[in-house]
C-alpha cells in the first residue's frame, strides 16, 4: 500500500522530508481521492529504466511538456504502486519483461504540472505526488511508441 511505502521511504535530503510530510498529510486529509485525479494534487508513480549494465537509460520525449521524461503515469484509482507501474511502462514502452532494481522507491517527488490540454480538454495547473523507482529492461526487447503521449 502507498502510505507504508512512504511511512518506510527514508528521505535523501530535506525536501524529500518536506515532500514526503506533505503526501502523509494529504492523504491524511484526503484518502482515496488522491488515487484519482483530484484536481488540486495527486499520487502518480514513475520509473528510470536503466539496460542490464546500467551504461543506458530510457527516456521518452512527453508532447505535453515538451520535455524529456521518465516513464510513468496516473494511479487512476489503482492502489498498487507497482503493479500500477509496470502497466504504465507496458502503455508507454511496450516493454513487458522489466524488473526492479530494488524493492523500494529511489525518490519521490512533487512535481508541478502546468496548465494545459488534454484529449482537447483543458487542464488546470495541479501537482503531481510522485513515487520513482528504479527498473531494468533489455536492450533486445522491442520498444513500442505511444503516438498519444509520447514520441
Amino acid at each position: 500500500m502507498l502510505i507504508e511505502v512512504l511511512n518506510k521511504y527514508q528521505p535523501q535530503d530535506e525536501f524529500e522530508e518536506n515532500d514526503k510530510k506533505l503526501m502523509l498529510k494529504a492523504y491524511q486529509l484526503f484518502k482515496e481521492e488522491l488515487f484519482y485525479r483530484f484536481p488540486y494534487f495527486h499520487f502518480t508513480v514513475s520509473a528510470v529504466i536503466f539496460n542490464e549494465d546500467f551504461t543506458k537509460v530510457l527516456f521518452m520525449y512527453h508532447k505535453i511538456y515538451q520535455s524529456y521524461a521518465w516513464v510513468g503515469g496516473h494511479m487512476d484509482g489503482s492502489k498498487n504502486l507497482k503493479e500500477n507501474l509496470l502497466k504504465e511502462v507496458l502503455e508507454e514502452t511496450g516493454l513487458e519483461k522489466v524488473s526492479f532494481v530494488k524493492d523500494e522507491p529511489i525518490s519521490i517527488e512533487i512535481l508541478p504540472v502546468f496548465l494545459h490540454k488534454k484529449d482537447n480538454k483543458a487542464v488546470s495547473s495541479h501537482k503531481h505526488y510522485n513515487i520513482s523507482y528504479a527498473l531494468r529492461a533489455s536492450e533486445k526487447d522491442k520498444l513500442i511508441n505511444n503516438d498519444a503521449e509520447s514520441e
